[in-house]
């Protein structure tokens, strides 16, 4: 009787044994499975404002662009390895984020902020995006966006620059497709543009050997709706508390 009674206590064992292993797998399958499909919804949806590109294969304007950022980003694996590496264990994405130490800004006018930054620049702007083209930089470490700038109001400009053109500014950060991978490189304090949305006002300096512009600085982008401005990059306390003494100053900022 005890025999038969330790032989039930051993099956019923090796069942909760088989049962329990059964179910492990399952809920890990079931949680890969979650996860592949999590990726496959980023990767979708990053896809949609990516750049295709090729290590390499860039047109004569990207290559002058790209010479801009030589020497910028030196540590970390180049990208192509990165996507390499992960397409053999089965992913789809990579990355990286530059995060600079932010300082704290004191509170100040519109009018002295604005009146440094446009003692700087080479041109102030207001227009649109119309598209936007990402590419690496030459170690493959980062990516470098070129904006295209539907410009329609020029406040101040020290070359011929006129409303109705289209100019090219280049910023830090972008998102690209490398051989089905997609790569993505952010930098906090140059957030990406919204390509046909809002209007933009800009700092801007002229990179001349380059044929296009940079921004000024980090706080040189402001989104512009519906009566409220927004600084795309780090925020200047003080500034922005008034949108309409803040673009009183820029109106006034190229006649100082």
């Amino acid at each position: 009787m005890r025999r038969w009674f330790l032989l039930g206590g051993l099956c019923g064992l090796v069942i909760v044994l088989v049962v329990g292993s059964v179910t492990a797998r399952w809920q890990r399958q079931a949680s890969e499975q979650a996860a592949k499909q999590a990726e496959m919804a980023q990767f979708e949806a990053g896809a949609k404002d990516a750049t295709i590109v090729q290590s390499g294969v860039l047109s004569n304007t990207q290559r002058k662009h790209r010479k801009l950022y030589d020497g910028m980003f030196e540590t970390g694996t180049p990208f192509n390895e990165m996507g390499a590496s992960a397409k053999a264990q089965g992913h789809l994405i990579v990355g990286r984020t530059i995060s600079t130490l932010r300082q704290v800004l004191e509170p100040q006018t519109a009018e002295a902020f604005v009146k440094k930054l446009a003692e700087k620049s080479d041109a102030i702007v207001i227009g649109r995006v119309n598209q936007k083209t990402s590419q690496l930089t030459e170690n493959n470490k980062f990516v470098f966006t070129d904006y295209e700038v539907d410009v329609w109001d020029v406040i101040k400009s020290t070359t011929d620059l006129r409303a109705g053109t289209t100019i090219t500014v280049t910023c830090l950060g972008g998102r690209v497709l490398l051989e089905g991978i997609l790569v993505t490189a952010l930098h906090d304090q140059f957030p990406p543009w919204e390509v046909n949305g809002s209007d933009i006002l800009l700092f801007l300096r002229a990179v001349a050997d380059a044929g296009c512009y940079q921004t000024t600085t980090s706080q040189s982008v402001f989104e512009m709706s519906g009566g409220n401005i927004r600084v795309i990059g780090d925020a200047i306390p003080g500034v922005l508390d008034n949108p309409t003494t803040f673009l009183t100053a820029v109106r006034a900022a190229n006649a100082k």
